[in-house]
């Protein structure tokens, strides 16, 4: 081999040798961008998961809460039923007494209107239902005051029960709808009081509506 050729020949050897370095570097390289990658895709993965059980938590928090609220609300409003159910079976109890007390109730109701006249004015089944002996009952609570003149109207008003009382200008409404509105805020506190008065019957009540009110 001249010397030329083995000069070329070194060369060669030479590069050849730098080359392989060069590949083994640049795969080595590559693994630690891949080992890297891999952690990196490992991190965010691990993050992403963490981020979606926060997500999960806080929804379902929030999905209980909104539970919570809504059958707080449901309940509410069966209790709020229930008070106006009572209510209204309270008003037909007054409409379905027998005659004789449903008319002295309206005389007691009448009484501190007497003395001023006036015209007394009743639905027509009061009116078809009125006794006989109304106006005299009537005239003997009034016979001491200065002005006994109440009449009865002949014409029917639209109301349930109880009656109107025209004075002049001034019309009392003492129907049985508008004294229960009156009495309305009054009523409400009994009658709950009354429905829910225990602890332990609030809490079958809460479950009795938890069980076949809120999911209807």
């Amino acid at each position: 081999m001249t010397g030329l050729e083995s000069i070329i020949k070194s060369i060669e050897e030479e590069a050849a040798s730098i080359s392989k370095e060069r590949i083994l570097a640049a795969e080595k390289k590559v693994e630690e961008l891949k080992e890297e990658a891999r952690k990196e895709e490992a991190n965010l993965q691990k993050e992403g998961e963490k981020e979606r059980d926060i997500l999960l938590h806080s929804s379902k928090k929030q999905a209980d809460s909104a539970a919570l609220v809504a059958k707080k609300n449901k309940i509410l409003a069966v209790k709020q039923k229930l008070i106006m159910e009572v209510i209204l079976q309270a008003k037909e109890s007054i409409l379905s007494l027998p005659e004789d007390e449903y008319f002295n109730l309206i005389l007691k109701l009448l009484a501190p209107f007497l003395g001023q006249g006036g015209s007394l004015c009743f639905n027509q089944r009061d009116l078809n239902r009125l006794p006989s002996d109304f106006l005299e009952a009537l005239d003997r609570k009034n016979e001491q005051r200065e002005e006994n003149t109440v009449t009865i109207a002949k014409e029917p008003v639209n109301i349930t029960g109880g009656f109107l009382l025209e004075q002049g200008n001034i019309t009392h409404n003492l129907s049985i709808e508008a004294l229960f509105e009156e009495k309305r805020d009054q009523l409400l506190e009994p009658i709950a009081s009354l429905l829910f008065m225990t602890s332990e019957l609030a809490c079958q009540f809460s479950m009795y509506v938890s069980e076949e009110e809120i999911n209807k």
